[in-house]
């Protein structure tokens, strides 16, 4: 594995250590959003995933990206975390932890020299490479509101 890929790799999995660090610090009815509590922020980060998994998927067999019943991120979110609403914590858990290893093992059978093709996601195309960075700071922003409310409590 080159080093770009493995620097890449290695910040994804330090960011998601540091956002499962940051929600283990809080209990499950911590308001982290308005009408988000651990299981829906947990959910929304499970079906963005199961999401960019299909994208992944599709991409490396030459499907087209699959039609979803939003356009907008708002809507996307609300969708992720409604189709989610009866599954309890643990159970959407397991579903975040299974989604993340489904994507980690794609981007670790994607050859390196393939991390600066375009991938057609929901919001617009972006290469593996970037996708990885926007992936990564995605949480990092995440754990970094949840630690901010520590602090205001």
């Amino acid at each position: 594995m080159s080093d770009r890929k493995a620097q890449l790799l290695k910040a994804l999995d330090e960011a998601r250590d540091y956002l499962n660090a940051t929600l283990d610090s809080i209990d499950a009815e911590t308001l982290i959003y308005p009408g988000w509590k651990k299981r829906e922020f947990i959910a929304h980060v499970a079906g963005w995933e199961a999401m960019c998994y299909e994208a992944f998927r599709d991409h490396l067999a030459g499907l087209p990206r699959r039609s979803y019943p939003f356009s907008t991120t708002d809507e996307a979110n609300d969708y992720f975390v409604d189709i989610r609403r009866n599954v309890p914590l643990q159970d959407v858990t397991v579903e975040y932890e299974i989604n993340r290893f489904a994507i980690r093992r794609l981007l670790t059978d994607i050859p390196e020299a393939d991390y600066d093709q375009p991938v057609t996601f929901l919001w617009y195309q972006e290469t593996v490479a970037q996708f990885i960075r926007g992936a990564t700071d995605h949480e990092r922003n995440h754990a970094a509101d949840i630690r901010a409310l520590q602090t205001t409590n």
